[in-house]
C-alpha cells in the first residue's frame, strides 16, 4: 500500500490547502480507512462496480474536503456528539474520526451488512470507544446529539424532517448536498415548520471535478409547528409525488 496516497492526491487537486488539511486530518488513519474500504468493498458491497474504481476521489477525497470546508463554518471539538445516518461502511462519518481531534461519533444504519464489517474493523484495530455503532431505523432513535450529518441517504429538505427528532434546541444538521435541484420558496416553508434556520450555506468549487456539491448548516431554533415531524410513510409519499428535477 502506498502509504501517502491520499495525501500525494490531495497534494495534485488542492495544493493550496493541502497543508491546513494536514494539520486537521491523522493521515494514517485515511490510509488504513482507505485500504479497509478496497480491501472489504466486493464481501461486502459497499459500492457498485463503476464506482469501486472510483473509492478514492468519489469518497474518501470528497468527504476530506467536504469535512475540512464544515470545519471552517461550523464548530466541531473532541465533546461534540456527532451522529451519520445511512451511513454504510462509515461515509462520511467515520472520517471525522480520522481527525487528530475527533468528536464522540456515533454511526446509524438499518442494515448489518456494511457497517457490521466496520465495526469489527475498528474494534479491533483501534479499540476506541469514541464511535459507536447502531443497527436501527432513524425514527427508532431516542438519542439527542450535537450535530447531525448526512450524505445521501434521503432527499433534501425531507432529509431534515427524517432526523428531527434526534435534534436538541441551538444543535445543528448538516447534510451533503449535491446540485440545487430543489424549490427554495418550498424549502424555506418547510423548514420554518421544523423549526429550522439557515446558518451556512456554501457551495465546494474544490469539488466540481465529481460535480455540483454544496453544503447547509442547519440550525435548530424553535420547536416544530404541530403536526411536524410526520411519520416516514407520509414523507415518503411527498418525495414521491414531487420532483423539481430537470
Amino acid at each position: 500500500m502506498n502509504t501517502n496516497s491520499i495525501q500525494t492526491r490531495i497534494s495534485e487537486l488542492f495544493p493550496d490547502i493541502v497543508t491546513q488539511i494536514d494539520q486537521i486530518f491523522d493521515f494514517e488513519k485515511l490510509e488504513s480507512y482507505f485500504q479497509f474500504l478496497k480491501d472489504y468493498n466486493e464481501i461486502g458491497g459497499f459500492f457498485s462496480k463503476s464506482d469501486s474504481e472510483n473509492i478514492l476521489d468519489r469518497h474518501i477525497v470528497e468527504s476530506v474536503v467536504h469535512i475540512y470546508k464544515i470545519l471552517l463554518a461550523h464548530p466541531v471539538s473532541h465533546e461534540t456528539r456527532l451522529v451519520d445516518i445511512g451511513t454504510g461502511p462509515g461515509l462520511p462519518g467515520y472520517i471525522f474520526y480520522t481527525l487528530k481531534n475527533p468528536p464522540y461519533i456515533t454511526l446509524i444504519d438499518s442494515q448489518m451488512r456494511r457497517l457490521g464489517i466496520l465495526e469489527k474493523f475498528h474494534t479491533e484495530k483501534y479499540k476506541d470507544s469514541k464511535v459507536k455503532f447502531v443497527y436501527a431505523r432513524v425514527e427508532d432513535i431516542k438519542e439527542k446529539f450535537d450535530l447531525v450529518i448526512m450524505r445521501s441517504t434521503i432527499k433534501y429538505p425531507w432529509s431534515a424532517e427524517m432526523i428531527y427528532g434526534l435534534l436538541k434546541l441551538n444543535s445543528s444538521f448538516i447534510p451533503f448536498l449535491a446540485k440545487r435541484n430543489y424549490d427554495l420558496k418550498f424549502e424555506q416553508m418547510f423548514l420554518e415548520n421544523l423549526g429550522l434556520k439557515i446558518e451556512k450555506d456554501f457551495d465546494i468549487p474544490e469539488l466540481e471535478f465529481l460535480g455540483n456539491r454544496h453544503v447547509k448548516v442547519l440550525k435548530k431554533i424553535a420547536e416544530s409547528k404541530k403536526g411536524f415531524p410526520r411519520k416516514w410513510e407520509a414523507i415518503s409519499k411527498e418525495i414521491k409525488r414531487t420532483s423539481w428535477e430537470k
